[in-house]
């Protein structure tokens, strides 16, 4: 997971780096200042591809949920269209981003992991000194698997579902 964060930071510092000469923000690094409070650490790494788009990288580490102690680290990507590009450059305005996850982990004996497709509607504004709040809503279509060696499922060991799901992003970050 350090390696992860690092990776994070190595590229944000880059481009920062590289598209210096430019006056409006070219990335934003971002957490939820909230998810620690429920046993979940998360960062995204959103760069700047032109007036109206961008793509996001986001990595997490669940170590709590509904008080059991798990063990789940994620990665995931999304595409964000900026609907309001015309008034607001990129990295700013109202926004649709479709995007996908995986996530695996542990809590116990029992293994799983979930497979996340899915899109947000939004809103990210952010100050003159780079500031950057963001909140979206989505549905996620989430597909999960696992197993647990105690269970007998008459010969199966591996249980599967999917289910749609709400997904919810209140981030807080920093433009470059």
């Amino acid at each position: 997971m350090k390696k992860l964060v690092l990776m994070f930071l190595l590229v944000g510092l880059t481009s920062s780096y590289l598209s210096a000469q430019d006056e409006a923000p070219g990335s934003v690094i971002k957490t939820n200042p909230f998810g620690l409070a429920f046993g979940n650490f998360n960062l995204a790494y959103e760069k700047v591809l032109g007036e109206s788009s961008s793509i996001i990288f986001k990595a997490k580490y669940t170590y709590k949920f509904l008080g059991l102690k798990v063990n789940v680290a994620g990665i995931g990507a999304g595409y964000r269209y900026y609907l309001t590009h015309a008034k607001r450059p990129a990295p700013g305005g109202f926004y649709v981003n479709p995007e996908a996850s995986y996530n695996k982990g542990s809590s116990g004996d029992f293994k799983y992991g979930t497979f996340v497709l899915g899109g947000e509607i939004g809103y990210q504004i952010g100050s003159k000194k780079g500031v950057v709040f963001d909140i979206g809503v989505g549905p996620k279509y989430t597909t999960f698997f696992g197993s647990y060696n105690e269970l007998d499922f008459e010969g199966v060991d591996n249980a599967k579902g999917s289910i749609l799901l709400p997904g919810i992003t209140v981030a807080v970050g920093y433009a470059f």
